[in-house]
């Protein structure tokens, strides 16, 4: 679930967000929070690096540090949901 929520997230956030919306079953909450986040985080340095790659001047460092922060905070909303309690190991 994990990977294929990296693998999705560089292309786009919202069918996989929907697609483990709907599939998730009774306990699977952490585990859908947690994946849909780690789509997130792919898309950002996804978009990083095309700004990094494509762009020119400050919007190349701009657009690269604020969807990096962006990035670092799903990280650290991934890590709280998995030590506040939110089962990613299994129902």
């Amino acid at each position: 679930m994990f990977l294929a929520a990296g693998l999705s997230g560089l292309v786009d956030v919202d069918a996989i967000s929907i697609a483990l919306a709907r599939g998730a079953g009774p306990g699977a909450a952490g585990r859908v929070v947690v994946a849909i986040v780690i789509a997130t985080i792919s898309n950002n340095l996804f978009k990083a690096g095309i700004a990094v790659v494509t762009g020119r001047g400050r919007f190349r460092m701009q657009v690269a540090i604020a969807l990096g922060v962006m990035a670092a905070a799903g990280g650290i909303a991934a890590a709280a949901c998995v030590a506040f309690g939110y089962s990613v190991a299994g129902s």
